[in-house]
């Protein structure tokens, strides 16, 4: 068992401008961890897996029956128990409400010239276009579904330089160069870190997200750390909310790899 050791933090210069890779990343490992700690000390972390296991019907500790069998339940087992899921019932009520309506809008011009007019006109149509497509609406409900079982729901919109149509070829690897496109996850609330002693969403200064990606992709999308990417290994003895599921790691080589990102808003100290 690896014994966990917060880096010692900068007092002379703002940590999230360290210079140095690979201290930056230490860091940032720090900064997750103590995230991660603080909802196991307020308590958050046991009422999200209560939950949870709630809503997917897991409501016995123990047994090889399953939780939809018929139970013997009483000193001697002259009683015999039956779990309904009563609890999903009523979040999928108020999800369908929270939900139900389609989001509408209408892009607005500034100016009254044609010019304005028309690239109002395309921006609806980019928003429809995303919005169906791109399944957005899905991933809004997913979010809305997280805040009631996980009690907070979230929806990444980033950037993904893989996507989009092919535009070019790179002339020393032969790698296909796309024209990217907007991306959209929905990571968990163990899929994220912040400051939570922030008051407002809005004051955030930093966070960081979590994606699970194709090891495969990765390591042919950076071949001068191909082999870095192919070898590793997730670690639950730093990563102790690895996700709602379970993994043993130590029987399966996976495809799938967690890969961390950090924003930083542009601010006095970050400009």
């Amino acid at each position: 068992m690896q014994i966990y050791k917060s880096p010692t933090f900068p007092t002379d210069y703002y940590w999230a401008d360290e210079p140095e890779p690979k201290r930056f990343v230490e860091f940032l490992r720090a900064k997750i961890r103590d995230y991660q700690d603080t909802l196991a000390r307020t308590h958050l972390l046991r009422r999200i897996w209560r939950n949870w296991r709630y809503y997917h019907g897991l409501f016995f500790r123990g047994g090889q029956e399953g939780d939809s069998a018929i139970r013997n339940l009483g000193d001697q087992g002259e009683l015999a128990g039956l779990a309904i899921n009563e609890l999903r019932s009523q979040a999928q009520q108020f999800l369908s409400m929270a939900t139900g309506n389609k989001l509408n809008w209408d892009t607005k011009a500034v100016n009254s010239d044609m010019r304005s007019l028309e690239a109002a006109r395309r921006g609806n149509h980019t928003l429809d276009y995303y919005y169906e497509k791109k399944e957005v609406e899905e991933y809004l409900r997913t979010a809305a579904e997280h805040a009631l079982i996980l009690l907070q729901g979230f929806v990444y919109v980033y950037w993904d330089p893989s996507l989009g149509e092919e535009m070019d070829a790179d002339p020393e690897t032969g790698e296909i160069i796309h024209s990217g496109d907007v991306r959209y996850d929905n990571p968990s609330i163990f899929d994220i870190a912040y400051d939570v002693r922030s008051r407002k969403w809005s004051h955030l200064k930093w966070v960081c997200v979590r994606t699970f990606e194709n090891k495969w992709d990765l390591a042919a999308r950076f071949p001068e750390v191909r082999d870095d990417i192919l070898r590793y290994r997730e670690n639950d003895q730093e990563d102790f909310l690895a996700g709602a599921v379970a993994l043993d790691q130590d029987n399966s080589d996976p495809d799938l790899i967690s890969v961390w990102s950090f924003h930083h808003k542009a601010s006095d100290a970050i400009p």
